[in-house]
């Protein structure tokens, strides 16, 4: 199975946002899906990078039931949800745009999965799909079940306590299993972004709150 440092993850989930320029994926891009605002990029060693939202057709198609714009609570389209095909229940937008990326690599099955936010709630529902491990970084919640789902430990969502984001949608929506909420920056500003997620390894990592490497086997 394949095994990596959650901060060669961080890195590549950061240059996820732009893989044709970012140091860390230069040249390594194989297959790129860009389809109806989703994207995602297979790397030449089997690791599938997803973003998150760039585009306001992101919300609006896929993303949360609510959005703070400009410290205003917006109301926007409310997606419900929708059994996948294991029989579990998701998040319907979320769902929609793990299957636009499931579609188009399919006959290529990554061995690693790496996503932030949107991309996470992606990253989340693909690696039970797939059965690879992953990596989510700042995720929403996309699963509505209460019971376990086949494959839900393969993947590793990192939260920050000071981030809103990974607890909507609200409700008895939740994370895969193995979800790790941090507090370990101290203060109450929003952090969201991937460049905030990578400095929270290391501190993490020491802490023990999380694992140098994923995943962790034995």
């Amino acid at each position: 199975m394949r095994k990596m440092t959650l901060k060669a993850a961080a890195e590549l989930a950061a240059a996820s946002y732009d893989p044709e320029n970012a140091a860390a994926t230069r040249g390594r891009i194989r297959v790129t899906h860009d389809k109806d605002d989703v994207q995602a990029y297979l790397l030449d060693d089997g690791v599938l990078l997803i973003p998150g939202s760039n585009s306001l057709a992101d919300y609006t198609k896929y993303n949360l039931r609510m959005l703070r714009l400009f410290r205003q609570k917006t109301q926007v389209h409310i997606p419900g949800t929708e059994p996948g095909a294991s029989g579990a229940i998701w998040h319907q937008g979320f769902l929609a745009h793990a299957r636009s990326i499931y579609d188009r690599f399919n006959d290529r099955r990554p061995e690693f999965i790496i996503g932030h936010s949107l991309g996470g709630a992606s990253a989340q529902i693909l690696s039970m799909s797939w059965d690879v491990p992953a990596v989510a970084f700042a995720a929403p919640r996309p699963l509505r079940s209460a019971v376990p789902v086949p494959n839900e430990g393969k993947c590793l969502t990192v939260c920050d306590s000071r981030d809103w984001v990974t607890d909507l949608p609200p409700g008895r929506f939740r994370h895969l299993r193995l979800a790790q909420r941090l507090n370990l920056s101290g203060g109450y500003a929003f952090q969201h972004p991937m460049k905030h997620y990578k400095m929270l390894i290391d501190p993490g990592v020491r802490a023990r709150v999380l694992p140098m490497v994923w995943p962790v086997i034995g």
